[in-house]
C-alpha cells in the first residue's frame, strides 16, 4: 500500500514538469472578450498559475509521513493534498469557460 501511494505521489509531482507550459497557456485564457469577466474564467486561470502548491506542499508532507511511518490512512490524506491540483485543472478544463 504504502509504495502505491509513492508511486501516485511522484506521479503527481512528475507533472509539474508541464507546469510551465501551462502556466503560459494560461495567460490567453483571457484572449476571447466574452470570457475574461467569468469567474469561471479566472478560476481557470489561477488552479493553472497556483497549480504547484497543493502538489508541492501534499508532496512534501507526504514524504515526511512516509519516513516517519506514519498509518495508511494520513498517508492517504497527503496523496489526496497532492491531487487536489490535477482534479481542480481538470474539472475546470471539462466544465469551464473553455468546454
Amino acid at each position: 500500500m504504502r509504495g502505491l501511494l509513492a508511486v501516485l505521489n511522484l506521479g503527481a509531482l512528475a507533472t509539474l514538469l508541464v507546469w510551465p507550459f501551462a502556466a503560459f497557456g494560461a495567460l490567453f485564457v483571457f484572449d476571447s472578450p466574452a470570457n475574461a469577466d467569468l469567474p469561471s474564467t479566472w478560476a481557470l486561470f489561477f488552479s493553472m498559475v497556483l497549480y504547484p502548491v497543493p502538489v508541492v506542499a501534499g508532496n512534501v508532507a507526504f514524504w515526511i509521513s512516509f519516513r516517519r511511518n506514519r498509518e495508511p490512512k494520513v498517508l492517504w490524506a497527503w496523496t489526496a493534498t497532492s491531487f487536489v491540483g490535477p482534479l481542480l485543472v481538470l474539472l475546470l478544463l471539462v466544465f469551464g469557460p473553455l468546454s
